[in-house]
């Protein structure tokens, strides 16, 4: 059930075609007894006010029975139809009630007595039909909320409108629910057809009572009024004759039909001339005058007719219908006129012998409204006029129409039918009427009798499916949930059959359910002792896989240490040939000598980055390469790296070009170290495979937040064929047979391959098999604002800065020209005056006191050299330095040792202000930050550089970087 108040609807199309498919049945309801009406929409918009919450329920219910304001009339079915759906919507997310017993409580308490109140106090309906019409409602939104809760629960209908499948109900839910509602839905359709039935059988018996005796009592009274009306004409006749006793014939006539108040002989201006006795006569002088005027009237008629009705008090304290001849002499002349006042009761007898039954109500009118007769309980009174009443609309109809209209029967407000009869030769309406429920009180057994049969059947449902729950689904809910416990706890145990009378499928389920737990418990227990079998094989195959395992790991582990201390090994004598080929070049005038010098000292350059390279590659493989982020300012970093590789470039001939739309406040966090030594090897590579032409080094930067990075390394060396490209970045990458450059160096394209990876970038390759590479290397980083400003390094002094000098680039939005200009000012700033300076060096390799000796031989006050810890030690105890520069690896003593026998031998003397500078071939990133907490002031990464040594002996390392 959805709980939200403003919910959203993955499948609005169910909802809107029930509301519209409600609304047009709202719009024909079912008609049953006494013009109750049946609305079956609800059967078709309940279902989903059970998924909805309050204000879309309310909103949908209100759709749905717009159409009864027309069909019904009043708007109670609509206001009582949303507090409903309200109310079911609020109790399905607050109450643990069922719908149905929701709806029932609000159809005792609220429903049914509000929609009488409505009816009878506001609507003017008879308290009879009220009462019928709410009970018929009332029971059908019931019995529709019942089936939108089966709907709902149990079939599709419930994820119409929710993505979520609602939660499975127990067995013993559903096998209930499904045989109670199957046997009272059609229970309830059969109810609906009864009352259909009933009301045609009600109209039916109601058309036979009164229909058909009204037209009976119209003929019987057409009789009598012919009767009468010849009575009149043979006594015109007989008077015509001269010998006739006008008295005579009258009085005759009056004791053969006494339903003549009087009978008169008038003259040719309505004049009395004889009347049937004495008393007539004495009577007729105290006649009204409209008796007087209705005697003028008929005197002049010359047919045979009958005129009135006349209220007179003098003849009869009743309505009188005057018939009337005229008397015609023999000569043909007119004499008079014969005048019968028929008593109106007369008639009325005519309607008393039609009685049965006593619930009917009479009335006689004539054709023109006026009341001749009525029953006392419809409330018309004798000569009043019919259209005036709720009853003048039956003047209307046809005969075989019923008229429905609310009058009184039996002292209250009834809903009456009501049917007219004509006597079109006397132009007299007969007119009868009854209660609109009174039929069905002749039927109230055989309908009770139904009812209980229905009962019966609802009450029989129950029973099976109670009995369905006891025998079938109560212990299949027994086998699961056992079965549950033991598959919860990993057992395949035996389970008691149940004792009681179940189903011999449920046994069987038992049975073969214990058979297959005697078959796992068996299957279970040879497993067991497969197991042990093979778990003693598998641990005999583990050890030896492990130990496998760790000579693998102590194989990678031996080829790093090789690698890393060959690269040392490397690096002492290449450093020392650098040096001396440096210093010597710096003495040598002769051109040739110095080109050779160049030679030497670029070859050991190359020497020195492939064994860097594999120092790299080799803690990369070992894992043991950490990923250290820090701010970087990028546009500075891609300068460097050109500006460094600049020398190599212009040495080859070659044009070396940034191009670049950085800003220079672009500030990310990334491992500044790895991303620009990946960069270096890259250009590096592209520099030492281009003979001819240019490189680029092309960087873009998109976004914000993160920042899209795309560096290009672009070539115009030799290309490489498809097949060729994708191996391109994997070591041991062949030579293209025939080029006169080979690329197939691979060593720093797989470095920086490596490194960007770990930065969590990639590099794509791309290039013709003509000419050109191109080395795209995407990466994707986070912007991060400039750090607080440094300490700024000491101004380099001009006379003392011996910072390298080599050919820098002039860097644009194009080729690069190589120029004669010093380096930058960031590079010149990391000069210092040292002429004041008392320098102590040790190390136990004498390549390296040579590369010392030329690098800081005559640039300071005093420079001393030693070979051992022991010796340093001494010196630092008994003369005074400016700084000392001390190698980590020297046999008997390290460089730590050294340092805490001093730092403990310093803390009582006034030299401690000697800097400790530590001296390593380990990478600085990972070297620095432990010399820093050891107690070291600065270190120095080999190959020694004088720019590097001048930025730590500066004092600019620690506290500037």
């Amino acid at each position: 059930m959805n709980s939200r108040w403003t919910p959203s609807l993955p499948r609005p199309g169910p909802l809107l075609g029930a509301l519209v498919g409600a609304a047009v049945l709202n719009c024909f309801p079912l008609e049953v007894i006494g013009d109750a009406q049946v609305l079956l929409g609800p059967f078709l918009y309940l279902p989903f006010v059970l998924l909805l919450p309050v204000p879309w329920a309310v909103t949908a219910a209100g759709l749905a029975l717009a159409p009864t304001l027309w069909t019904l009339g009043q708007p109670f079915a609509l206001v009582i139809g949303m507090v409903e759906a309200g109310i079911l919507a609020w109790s399905i997310q607050r109450s643990r009630l069922p719908s149905p017993a929701v709806a029932l409580i609000y159809w005792l308490l609220f429903g049914w007595p509000v929609a009488l109140w409505m009816s009878v106090g506001l609507a003017r309906v008879p308290v009879d039909l009220a009462v019928l019409d709410v009970l018929v409602r009332g029971t059908t939104q019931i019995l529709a909320v019942v089936v939108a809760e089966f709907l709902v629960r149990y079939t599709v209908v419930g994820g119409l409108l929710s993505e979520q499948s609602a939660p499975p109900a127990r067995l013993r839910d559903v096998v209930f629910n499904y045989v109670f509602v199957l046997a009272a839905v059609p229970v309830a359709l059969l109810a609906t057809g009864l009352a259909v039935l009933l009301r045609t059988t009600v109209e039916r018996e109601d058309r036979t009572v009164l229909f058909e005796r009204a037209q009976q009592v119209a003929r019987e009274a057409g009789q009598v009024l012919r009767l009468h009306e010849a009575a009149v004409a043979t006594a015109a006749g007989v008077l015509s004759r001269p010998s006739a006793d006008p008295e005579s014939v009258l009085g005759a006539m009056q004791v053969g039909f006494p339903g003549f108040a009087a009978m008169l002989v008038l003259d040719r201006d309505g004049g009395v001339l004889t009347a049937d006795s004495a008393s007539s006569r004495r009577r007729l002088q105290d006649a009204n005058v409209p008796l007087l005027e209705a005697l003028r009237v008929s005197s002049g008629l010359r047919r045979l007719g009958v005129s009135g009705p006349v209220w007179e008090r003098g003849l009869s304290e009743d309505i009188l219908l005057l018939i009337s001849a005229p008397l015609v002499r023999a000569d043909g002349t007119r004499s008079g006129t014969v005048v019968g006042a028929l008593r109106i009761a007369t008639l009325v007898n005519v309607v008393s012998r039609m009685s049965d039954p006593s619930d009917v109500q009479w009335v006689l009118a004539n054709a023109a409204g006026q009341v001749l007769h009525a029953s006392p309980d419809t409330g018309l009174t004798p000569m009043g006029n019919l259209p005036e009443s709720s009853l003048g609309r039956v003047l209307l109809n046809r005969p075989e129409e019923p008229l429905l209209h609310d009058g009184t029967a039996g002292g209250s407000s009834r809903r009456l039918r009501a049917y007219v009869a004509r006597d079109d030769d006397y132009r007299l309406l007969v007119i009868a009427q009854r209660p609109a429920l009174a039929a069905a009180a002749s039927s109230v057994g055989i309908y009770a009798m139904m009812a209980g049969i229905m009962a019966g059947v609802i009450l029989t449902a129950a029973l099976v499916a109670r009995l369905a729950v006891v025998r079938l689904s109560r212990p299949l809910e027994q086998f699961a949930e056992a079965a549950g416990k033991q598959a919860r706890a990993g057992l395949a145990e035996r389970m008691p059959i149940p004792r009681e009378r179940v189903a011999g499928e449920i046994r069987e389920i038992y049975a073969t359910f214990n058979r297959l737990a005697d078959r796992l418990n068996d299957t279970y227990a040879a497993l067991l002792r497969n197991n042990q079998s093979l778990e003693q094989r598998v641990s005999e195959r583990t050890g030896e896989l492990e130990r496998v395992r760790r000579e693998a790991v102590e194989a990678s582990d031996s080829k790093t240490a090789f690698l890393a201390l060959a690269g040392r090994e490397f690096r002492t004598p290449l450093e020392a040939i650098m040096a001396e080929a440096e210093w010597l070049r710096g003495q040598i005038r002769e051109p040739g000598l110095a080109l050779q010098l160049d030679l030497i000292r670029d070859g050991g350059r190359m020497l020195l980055a492939v064994v860097e390279d594999l120092q790299e590659l080799s803690r990369l493989e070992a894992g043991r390469l950490e990923i250290r982020r820090a701010p970087l300012e990028l546009r500075a970093m891609c300068e460097r790296v050109v500006a460094d590789a600049s020398g190599e470039a212009l040495a080859r001939g070659l044009g070396l070009s940034l191009e670049s739309t950085l800003a220079r406040d672009l500030w990310i966090e990334t491992d500044g170290a790895r991303l620009e030594r990946a960069l270096r090897v890259l250009l590096r590579d592209a520099i030492r495979a281009t003979d001819v032409g240019n490189v680029w080094l092309c960087v873009e930067a998109t976004g914000s937040d993160p920042v899209e990075l795309r560096f290009r390394v672009v070539d115009s060396g030799p290309g490489v064929s498809d097949s060729q490209r994708a191996a391109l970045l994997h070591p041991a990458f062949p030579a293209e047979p025939g080029t006169s450059v080979d690329r197939s160096a691979g060593l720093g394209l797989t470095l920086g391959r490596r490194l960007v990876e770990l930065l969590g970038g990639r590099i794509d390759v791309h290039g013709g098999e003509a000419r050109g590479l191109e080395l795209d290397v995407l990466l994707r980083v986070k912007a991060v604002t400039a750090p607080a400003p440094l300490t700024s390094p000491p101004e380099p002094d001009a006379a003392e800065s011996f910072e390298e000098t080599k050919p820098p680039l002039l860097i644009r939005n194009g080729l690069a020209t190589p120029t004669t200009a010093r380096l930058p000012a960031a590079e010149a700033a990391t000069g210092v005056a040292l002429a004041n300076c008392e320098l102590l060096v040790v190390d136990d390799t004498p390549a390296n006191l040579e590369v010392m000796r030329a690098l800081l031989e005559g640039r300071c006050r005093r420079l001393v050299t030693v070979a051992s810890a022991r010796e340093a030690l001494a010196l630092l105890k008994s003369e005074r330095f400016t700084a000392a520069l001390i190698d980590l690896e020297m046999p008997e003593m390290d460089g730590f040792a050294l340092l805490d026998e001093f730092r403990q031998w310093q803390q009582g003397e006034s030299s401690r202000g000697c800097r400790l500078i530590a001296v390593s071939a380990h990478p600085a990133d990972q070297m620095r930050a432990d010399c820093w907490a050891r107690g070291f002031d600065e270190y120095v990464e080999k190959p020694v550089s004088r720019k590097s040594l001048v930025a730590a002996l500066s004092g600019f390392g620690r506290s500037g970087s």
